[in-house]
């Protein structure tokens, strides 16, 4: 009984160090994602290159192209779900039954 135990508390913490992993693995790739978002540097580049901008129809579409890119980084930032959910519920054990036939379980005398 104790080795099928242990084969089985073996079995399970495989089971959960694979998934925290992967959920590692999926959180960074979005860390990543959201970084590059949040890295404004390109942005502002992009700002001041069309502030500078002399011709008025030019400005105009670099504007708009600016404004575009803005609210799609706004809206992935207010929309944001974590990649990977905390719930490691598929790996909870019922031992009810278990429990319920080692508390009813008598000794021979």
């Amino acid at each position: 009984l104790g080795a099928v135990l242990e084969e089985k508390r073996v079995s399970l913490l495989q089971a959960i160090e694979e998934c925290q992993q992967e959920r590692l693995a999926r959180l960074s790739a979005q860390i990543q994602e959201h970084r590059s978002l949040l890295d404004g540097s390109g942005l502002v580049g992009y700002a001041q290159e069309v502030l500078k901008e002399t011709d008025q129809p030019c400005f105009v579409q670099a504007a708009k192209q600016l404004h575009n890119r803005i609210s799609r980084a706004t809206d992935a930032l207010q929309t944001f779900r974590p990649a990977a959910s905390s719930s490691f519920r598929h790996c909870q054990l019922d031992v009810g039954r278990e429990m319920k036939l080692l508390t009813e379980l008598n000794f021979l005398q």
